[in-house]
């Protein structure tokens, strides 16, 4: 996938024309298959508007003429979108779930990961990403395990009963799978998510030592969400 390598303008631009060439065909099948990968791809780039348009669309369609799989994706990432609607991500995960589909199935829980998070139920979160870690490897779906190992370390970190180590050690394991995958965009996530950690103990060279060469890397995307965020923190570890 182009943007889990980090080509983040060539995924953005590819994933539009796939929905306009869907548009101009006008086959309904495709129409939700492409706005629900379009609708996921700008949630995955932390894009929630465009999120939210595309999977209106393609949601609409799949509703109207029952395509129940593309129906429950676009109701889950609706929810997505909306930064804690956990109820709703979790409905559309049961509707598509119905259908039998184990495809994406690590990426669809760390959705609800992430929304477990974003609404503050971190132990939520924690189980999803278990859940999806578990999931991967029974059907040898690796992708996203980075992404579910980070959400993981995140979550430990406003839970009592974990510690700021175990968090750091999630975060380590992902940018070492990330790495075995080539996969920048979850490298710099997690990178991110591991200079935090070394800001607070007061470790702020050491912090750029390992997210500055991750952000070098990027020749694109600087006005994405998690590049952002990235080049933020860095202009902070330097004052």
């Amino acid at each position: 996938m182009l943007w889990v390598r980090g080509e983040i303008d060539a995924a953005g631009a590819e994933g539009r024309a796939a929905v306009e060439a869907a548009r101009i065909v006008g086959h309904p099948l495709t129409l939700a298959f492409t706005g629900s990968f379009g609708a996921v791809l700008y949630g995955m780039r932390r894009e929630w508007e465009h999120c939210r348009a595309y999977t209106a669309e393609a949601t609409q369609i799949a509703e109207r003429h029952g395509f129940r799989l593309w129906f429950g994706v676009g109701r889950m990432v609706s929810g997505w979108a909306e930064r804690g609607a956990v109820e709703e991500v979790r409905a559309g995960m049961a509707v598509a779930g119905e259908t039998g589909n184990q495809a994406l199935m690590p990426m669809i829980l760390g959705v609800f990961a992430d929304s477990c998070r974003a609404a503050g139920r971190d132990a939520e979160a924690v189980s999803a990403a278990d859940l999806g870690l578990a999931v991967g490897e029974r059907t040898q779906q690796h992708f996203w395990r980075p992404e579910l190992l980070r959400l993981k370390g995140e979550a430990f970190l406003r839970l009592a009963d974990h510690s700021e180590e175990e968090a750091e050690r999630r975060f380590r394991s992902a940018i070492e799978v990330a790495e075995g995958q080539e996969a920048r965009s979850l490298e710099l996530r997690a990178a991110t998510s591991l200079a935090g950690i070394s800001q607070r103990q007061k470790k702020s060279a050491e912090a750029r030592d390992f997210l500055q060469p991750v952000y070098d890397s990027f020749t694109q995307g600087f006005d994405t969400q998690d590049l952002k965020v990235a080049k933020a923190l860095l202009e902070e570890l330097r004052a």
